[in-house]
């Protein structure tokens, strides 16, 4: 009988999986449960196993720790991991120790689990026969994420990949990239960002359209991103894309139609091996997100994209500092001062009509957006509405009218800054605290807010305590101590993990902290207000 362990801190996982198969019929026992990899090697010295599940993420020893002591003292022991959907760099790392396999939480079917075990133990894969294995029953979205990331499985060959069957001719393919459009509104619908369901409907819909033209695969990189890799036999260049936006448009319907989801898509020019996919996802993607010049819902070739001449641009950009420091001051005058200098330069260079400049003008839009973009009001009031200013500029016919739509465009754009700004705060210190607010989980400290708002030290610190009254130190503590404050009321998470969740690696340290700043201990203050 196969001797089994389980490794998962959490109780209801270990006990799905426990009483997710009748274990004893398969001649597999349970020998032993453990909740972190310390535990796990306790058992293991003086057990015998023959197999162990364990998750990643976990205290004290996580998995990935677990992995790499268990094959320095047992290395032809197998093992499989636990993953969240999210997990898969963590997965990467776990297959370059010596895993045989994987299985998602969220999609724990008796059968899969049953028969992913059963051919592991009759396996015995060793190391060194797992560095040498066929990916053939490796997930395969697992391995066209890694290709499309740019990350690689250990020993991932060429002749190994086309075992895994692609729905699409690897020598000769296109990346087609999704992007959900108005993501934050759908983020909505899901409690607790459980995307799950979502990224479920998203990929069956785009299978099944699919399916009917019997080739493609489809792949989620995130539960806004999408990446669909096809093939087109055609030898027409017209034909292709033709055919491509036929079939995407029906994917746009569909999921139109069944889910209430607008997309954009980016199409990458047609590709050849699956090394290149890396290349050719990246391509796609840059296409898709022209959506922010196009206009959402729109499908975006790569011919598309060569209307944004960006290395002729840098010519323009070397004015574009100045534009976006004006921005982050909120002067109106020295914002327009600075955006005639750059219109000029534009118009400086030698076209034969408006056409041949709108590639220059879409990418001042864009440099303008991505500043915008860290303002948080302005994003929501820009990326919100479907403004497809491609279209905008090219109605125009002379360059001056294009001019004054851009100084009405960035004019309506510093009112609504200024009147959405705090009083006394300015666009600067709004910058850090959303920094802080969102980065306060990490290792940060007042250099690298100053190096993100390009600013020197000791400046950012005097403006700082001279705009909010308190020291960035303070501010910093305040911050992490309120979110410390939530997590030990709100979750039944243990005082060392609420210490690393809000950026502190030394648990005493995190103690002292907090009975400074609240006059108790954490554990104290979590009786006293719980009634404990």
């Amino acid at each position: 009988m196969a001797r089994l362990l389980l490794v998962e801190d959490e109780h209801i996982v270990r006990l799905s999986l426990i009483s997710l198969v009748d274990w004893e019929s398969n001649n597999i026992q349970i020998v032993g449960e453990a909740t972190n990899g310390k535990q796990a090697l306790d058992f293991l010295n003086s057990n015998d196993v023959d197999l162990i599940i364990t998750d990643i993420n976990m205290p004290v020893m996580n998995g990935l720790e677990l992995i790499s002591e268990v094959k320095k003292r047992w290395p032809s022991l197998s093992i499989l991991v636990l993953s969240a959907y999210d997990d898969y760099n963590l997965v990467r790392q776990a297959f370059k120790l010596g895993i045989q396999d994987y299985i998602l939480k969220s999609e724990m079917e008796p059968e899969q689990v049953l028969d992913l075990v059963l051919k592991t133990i009759r396996s015995n894969v060793s190391v060194e026969d797992s560095s040498s294995q066929s990916f053939s029953n490796i997930d395969k979205a697992y391995v066209l994420k890694c290709l499309s990331d740019g990350t690689y499985i250990e020993n991932m060959t060429e002749e190994k990949l086309n075992n895994n069957n692609f729905r699409f001719d690897t020598n000769k393919y296109y990346s087609c990239v999704i992007l959900l459009d108005d993501f934050k509104q759908i983020s909505s619908r899901f409690a607790n960002d459980d995307y799950k369901e979502l990224i479920k409907h998203i990929i069956n819909i785009v299978s099944a359209t699919l399916s009917k033209q019997k080739y493609g695969e489809v792949i989620c990189i995130n539960p806004e991103i999408y990446h669909i890799i096809l093939t087109n036999q055609s030898n027409s260049l017209a034909v292709k894309r033709r055919d491509l936006e036929t079939l995407l448009k029906a994917i746009q319907h569909s999921l139109k139609a069944y889910l209430d989801v607008s997309i954009s898509v980016g199409i990458s020019k047609e590709a050849s091996g699956l090394f290149s996919l890396h290349h050719s996802y990246t391509e796609a993607y840059g296409c898709a997100r022209l959506r922010y010049l196009y206009g959402k819902g729109n499908i975006l070739f790569s011919e598309d994209a060569n209307l944004i001449r960006q290395r002729e641009f840098q010519r323009i950009l070397g004015k574009e500092k100045a534009l976006l420091s004006a921005i982050k001051e909120l002067d109106e005058r020295h914002v327009i001062l600075e955006l005639n200098n750059v219109l000029e330069l534009i118009s400086s260079f030698k076209s034969e009509s408006i056409k041949d400049l709108i590639g220059y003008y879409l990418e001042l839009i864009f440099a303008l957006i991505t500043e915008l973009n860290n303002f948080d009001s302005v994003e929501s009031q820009i990326f919100e509405h479907n403004t497809n200013f491609y279209a905008i500029i090219s109605q125009f016919e002379t360059k001056e009218e294009i001019h004054n739509w851009f100084r009405n465009f960035v004019t309506n754009i510093i009112n609504y800054m200024v009147k959405s700004s705090n009083d006394n705060e300015s666009y600067i210190i709004r910058q850090v605290k959303k920094f802080i607010k969102t980065k306060y989980m990490q290792r940060i400290g007042l250099a690298e807010v100053a190096e993100y708002v390009e600013l020197s030290e000791g400046y950012l610190s005097r403006l700082f305590v001279n705009e909010t009254g308190e020291t960035f130190v303070h501010y910093l503590t305040r911050i992490r101590m309120e979110e410390a404050v939530k997590l030990l009321l709100d979750t039944n998470m243990k005082v060392y993990e609420v210490s690393e969740a809000v950026g502190y690696d030394n648990y005493e340290h995190f103690s002292r902290v907090f009975k400074k700043t609240l006059g108790m201990s954490p554990n104290a203050y979590k009786r006293n207000s719980l009634g404990g």
